[in-house]
């Protein structure tokens, strides 16, 4: 979102007159949607990789897939560029693009089930969740691999734990032994449509 926030913002002038003599809105957004979009997804997978070459118990211990995982961090850094030339669409200043991005990501963080569990949230707050791009991409994050750690009970190290009773804890999950919540591809769609959505609004 950092990124992308300012983008369209200090083109507009261009972008008024290039429209002025026959450019349509589609072209030029998909045109940023594009370059943005290889640039944040390149950058995201670069650091997914570093990640997980500085832990190799990610690979070994806990069962990552390593390319799932670069995957997911990419497509969750294309959904933050989509979100954040959303906000540079509706804005008329650099400063107040800027200065939106905190209202934006706080509450996505708060409602992604790592701060709270959703179990734990009330119903406005549970239904705020379902339209949150953050809750999908952690969810699909820990999907990755095959168990999951935790803080040990004292403090020192780290558990390893099933991922079943995990996704629960955070009310990804039904109460069945075998519910893993929703489904790897499910949570690439809503990823996606979120982008989409992001990017439709621009165009608007």
């Amino acid at each position: 979102m950092s990124a992308s926030v300012r983008e369209l913002i200090s083109d507009r002038v261009i972008w008024l007159r290039e429209r002025r003599i026959g450019v349509r809105p589609a072209p030029y957004v998909w045109s940023k949607t594009y370059v943005l979009g290889a640039l944040v997804g390149v950058q995201c997978a670069g650091f997914a990789a570093l990640n997980l070459l500085l832990h190799s118990e990610f690979l070994g211990s806990y069962g990552v897939d390593g390319w799932l995982f670069t995957a997911v961090c990419a497509v969750t850094g294309f959904v933050g560029m989509a979100l954040g030339l959303a906000v540079s669409a509706v804005n008329t200043s650099s400063e107040g693009a800027v200065g939106t991005l905190p209202l934006l990501l706080i509450p996505q963080i708060a409602f992604s089930g790592i701060l709270l569990s959703l179990r734990r949230m009330s119903e406005v707050a549970s239904e705020l969740s379902s339209w949150n791009p953050a809750r999908f991409a952690y969810d699909a994050l820990i999907k990755t691999g095959e168990r999951i750690g935790e803080p040990a009970s004292r403090g020192l190290g780290w558990d390893e734990r099933p991922l079943t009773g995990t996704l629960y804890n955070l009310g990804f999950t039904g109460d069945g032994a075998d519910d893993l919540g929703l489904s790897m591809p499910a949570l690439w769609l809503r990823l996606a449509l979120v982008a989409l959505a992001a990017v439709y609004r621009r165009r608007e």
